[in-house]
């Protein structure tokens, strides 16, 4: 009998798939694939993963975090680091079955993911009510329940699971909420480097803001990070971008139902999520 289970948990497309959606957890003592199946904390969903464990962690590029709101209704306050925004995960709530895995959040955000050959396609679905428990065990509040307003913030992280990353480009577009970019990866075995590339378009709902974060700090008025897009080099650790999307407060008690829907293709992967409230 198994007591963990340390691998990613989905794959559509055994033999072909190079888009490896799942949950990454903060279980550094298992060098794992991403998700280890005991109490440790979820800190995003990523694009790319290996099978198995030992050595060095590997892939697990470009994760993708959903917050059901900010403190304040303030973006600068919600947490983006890896460290701070991990989060607790609800027990018994994982679903997993072929092609597809599902997993609750104390965030109150549950979170659907499948894949193709070259696409992940998530789907984050937030509670109804005005205002949503956000409760984060990284940022040391886990014990403190809070509220905060319904207004959905998604994040893309530049980072893999063993924080190999150098260098780097990302983008956001203020207008349509693209998010585009790409960086330079060690291997968990091996020698040398290899690139990886995103792209993600969210479709489906206003957008009420982006920008862009370096570690802790984020801010609306930068929205390109890197030798390509900027003078802006991207440091190494959690930077990244974010779209901000409109809430109960905004649509109207009467609007219960907000979908995201997001398309990409890259290089080395594929991005999609899609964000459903009821």
């Amino acid at each position: 009998m198994f007591e963990k289970v340390m691998s990613f948990p989905v794959q559509l497309c055994p033999t072909v798939s190079m888009a490896k959606p799942g949950a990454d957890t903060n279980n550094w003592g298992e060098a794992a694939a991403g998700f280890v199946s005991d109490d440790s904390l979820i800190q995003g969903f990523s694009q790319l993963h290996d099978s198995g464990t030992g050595g060095n962690p590997s892939l697990g590029n470009f994760p993708l975090f959903a917050h059901p709101g900010c403190p304040e209704d303030d973006f600068t306050k919600c947490n983006y680091i890896a460290l701070q925004r991990a989060t607790s995960r609800i027990n018994d709530s994982a679903t997993a079955r072929p092609g597809y895995f599902a997993i609750g959040l104390n965030n109150s955000v549950y979170t659907e993911m499948t894949a193709t050959a070259h696409a992940s396609l998530f789907r984050f679905n937030f509670p109804s009510e005005a205002q949503v428990p956000y409760v984060y065990a990284g940022s040391g509040d886990e014990g403190i329940p809070q509220t905060v307003p319904n207004s959905p913030l998604i994040l893309v992280d530049m980072v893999d699971l063993s924080n190999s990353r150098s260098g780097g480009n990302i983008e956001v577009n203020t207008t349509t909420g693209r998010i585009k970019g790409g960086g330079k990866f060690r291997p968990s075995f091996g020698q040398g480097s290899y690139a990886a590339y995103f792209c993600a378009d969210f479709d489906g709902a206003e957008i009420r803001r982006t920008g862009t974060f370096q570690h802790t700090k984020a801010t609306d008025s930068v929205h390109t990070l890197g030798d390509l897009y900027s003078d802006i080099r991207i440091p190494q650790g959690s930077v990244g971008a974010w779209v901000h999307h409109p809430g109960l407060r905004e649509r109207g008690a009467g609007d219960r139902r907000l979908r995201l829907l997001a398309r990409g293709r890259g290089r080395r992967g594929r991005v999609a999520g899609e964000a459903v409230r009821d």
